[in-house]
Parts: C-alpha cells; sequence; structure tokens
C-alpha cells in the first residue's frame, strides 16, 4: 500500500530480486488469491470485484457488479475464491451468495438463499473448500453449506435441535477422510459424521483441562500424520488427534520453550512433527512436536530479526527458505541455515520496485 492509500499486487524475479507490479486493484483491500490448474492467477478484492491475471502474456481482466439477471457478478465485495474439480472458478460474495464463473466460456451462475426461503446471513461467504468427492463447502455467517454436484444444489446445517451444528457462523472447514469433515465456528470445532449427517461439538470447558482452549477456531492445519492443528482466537495452539475427545493444549506462559504468543494466525510444517507458527501478536516459532519445545525466532543473536511480529503467512520455497508475510512490514525471506533475513518493503519513491535490505 502506497502513502494514497492503493494497493498492489507485486510479481518478484528471483534473479535479480525486482518487483514489477500487476495492475490491478487499485485503492482496494485484497481479500484472497489463488492460481488455478490452468496458471493464471485470480484477485479478489473488497469493493472492486474480481480480476484475472495471465502471467504468461501479462493480460488481467475485471469482472463487476452488473444488472439483475445479468452474465456478471452478483457483488463487487469478495471474500474467498476456489476453483472445483471442473476447472471452475468460485467466488464467495459478502451478501450476495456465491458466483461461479466458467472460465473459458465467461459464464456465471450465481446460488443464492432467498429471503423467503432462509437465513440470509448465508449469503455472507467466509470461506471456501473443495471435498475428498470434489463437494463445495462453503463457510458463512449464516450455517454452513455444501454444494451437491450431483444434483447442482446446496444443503445448508444450520444450529438448532440435538446432533446439529453448534453456531451458524463457520470461519474454516477441512476433510480429513470420506467419513468426516471438521468445520471451525465460534463456539468450538465441529465434526460432521458424512454418513449419520449429524455433529459432534467439541467446545471449551473451564474444568476440563483437555478440552478445546477456545470456542473461536480460526485455523485448521492438517498435518503429515493424520492430526488436525486448530489456531484460535488469543487461545493458544490446539492439537486434535481425530480420535476420542482430548485435545492437547500449548499457550503462550512467558517460560522458556512455551509459545511466544496466543494469537495463532498460520502454520508451516517444515519436516514430519516440525512447525513454523505465525502468531499475530508474538513473532515466528519454530516446534518440535514429538519434544513440546518451541523456540521463538530470532533462536540466537547471530539470526537476523524478521521486519514486524505480526504475521498473517507462511510459505516454504524449493530452496527451503522461508518466506513470511507480515501486516504493514512487508515481506521477509529467511534462509533458515544461515540465518539471513531479506526483508522487501514498499518504497514510495519507486512504485514498481520493494527494494530488499538485509538487516
Amino acid at each position: 500500500m502506497d502513502r494514497h492509500r492503493r494497493w498492489y499486487i507485486y510479481n518478484l524475479n528471483l534473479e535479480d530480486e525486482k518487483f514489477t507490479r500487476v495492475p490491478v486493484a487499485g485503492n482496494n483491500l485484497i481479500y484472497d488469491i489463488i492460481r488455478d490448474s490452468k496458471g493464471i492467477i485470480w484477485i479478489a478484492t473488497k469493493n472492486n470485484g474480481l480480476f484475472s491475471y495471465n502471467p504468461g502474456n501479462t493480460k488481467t481482466k475485471q469482472f463487476t457488479q452488473g444488472t439483475p439477471n445479468s452474465n456478471s457478478l452478483s457483488l463487487n465485495q469478495i471474500r474467498k475464491l476456489a476453483e472445483d474439480s471442473r476447472g471452475r472458478i468460485w467466488i464467495g460474495t459478502f451478501g450476495e451468495g456465491i458466483d461461479v464463473l466458467n472460465p473459458s466460456s465467461l459464464k456465471f451462475v450465481n446460488y443464492k438463499t432467498r429471503s423467503t426461503g432462509g437465513d440470509v446471513n448465508s449469503n455472507k461467504i467466509i470461506t471456501l473448500y473443495k471435498d475428498l468427492q470434489g463437494n463445495m463447502w462453503a463457510g458463512t455467517l449464516g450455517g454452513l453449506k455444501v454444494w451437491q454436484k450431483n444434483t447442482d444444489s446446496f444443503k445448508i446445517y444450520q444450529k438448532g435441535g440435538a446432533e446439529s451444528i453448534n453456531d451458524n457462523i463457520v470461519r474454516a472447514v477441512y476433510q480429513p477422510s470420506p467419513d468426516k469433515l471438521y468445520a471451525g465456528t465460534e463456539k468450538g470445532l465441529n465434526v460432521l459424521n458424512i454418513e449419520k449427517q449429524t455433529f459432534a461439538a467439541y467446545t471449551n470447558n473451564s474444568n476440563d483441562p483437555h478440552s478445546i482452549s477456545d470456542n473461536a477456531v480460526y485455523t485448521i492445519y492438517p498435518d503429515k500424520e493424520g492430526g488436525i492443528w486448530l489456531g484460535t482466537f488469543f487461545g493458544g495452539l490446539n492439537y486434535f488427534p481425530g480420535k476420542g475427545s482430548n485435545f492437547e493444549l500449548f499457550y503462550a506462559t512467558g517460560e522458556s520453550n512455551s509459545l511466544s504468543g496466543n494469537a495463532i494466525s498460520c502454520f508451516l510444517e517444515d519436516k514430519p512433527g516440525s512447525f513454523w507458527i505465525g502468531t499475530e501478536n508474538a513473532g515466528l516459532n519454530y516446534f518440535d512436536s514429538y519434544k513440546k519445545i518451541f523456540k521463538t525466532y530470532p533462536f540466537t543473536p547471530s539470526q537476523q530479526p524478521l521486519s514486524y511480529h505480526n504475521i498473517h503467512c507462511l510459505f516454504k520455497d524449493d530452496r527451503n527458505n522461508i518466506w513470511i508475510g507480515t501486516f504493514s512490514a512487508g515481506l521477509n525471506i529467511l534462509n533458515p541455515s544461515t540465518g539471513q533475513v531479506k526483508k522487501y518493503q514498499h518504497n514510495t519513491q519507486t512504485l514498481f520496485m520493494l527494494p530488499p535490505s538485509i538487516s
């Protein structure tokens, strides 16, 4: 973002370490970016609709809201994107349900809950997820929805009654196996038995030290051994093995070898049993889940610090470098072997390049 509050997307050339700007978004927040199976980049914005970018020919295209019943987006306010098994782009809007775009024909189909037929909050999409069978799930402010490809229709799960989902605000969805599905809500972790169509809810119980630490589940991260890690809103880190009802909890206690902060934002499994964990309030952690030991980066005085403690995303490249996206302090690229950190931050004098700095 520059001094005029314009938001940009950049391509980084790893050979010369120069950034070039992708001409999209303008003065608008970017909520999601995906790369489809054909290599096209799709960009969701807060109010400027949807953009596509072809890295091969550098062409961009903008899709915006049109008149009712026209072949266009139903709303410019987009929160989430996903690609289905047919190569179509699913567009989660925040108020008009889901638009599905066929990239070949450029035709849109809209799926929306009508005010006369249900809770219109289900049209406010928070997350999208493709399951193991190719069905598409949507977490919304009005429940959990699943599109069933065999009938081209949605089924919605909402709170109310025994064995139903216990909250309508669904922020995260993950399917570990064909028989069940996890949904992270504002009131704990819900597990759907696919065959029985019933939910089991795991919520915080102050009298049970093995219950989930906080009910607001924002992130579900599967590891390579079949367990899941839950990031909560200032409730620390939770490990759920998938069997039984006990959670293993990790908090920021201020002691050595403990988690540095309780606002968990992102995970990256470095190797089986070892994780990089980003927090919004206390920087970057490295966790050995076998020894139950956390290390807060930098681990030694010789390692260079990051540009900021508020971390939003992590990525490991094929050179084993860790890419760290921060809030308001640019991009950091950590070489774990040397402890060197390259920092790329916006230069208002050079709008098309973010010059690196080595601290």
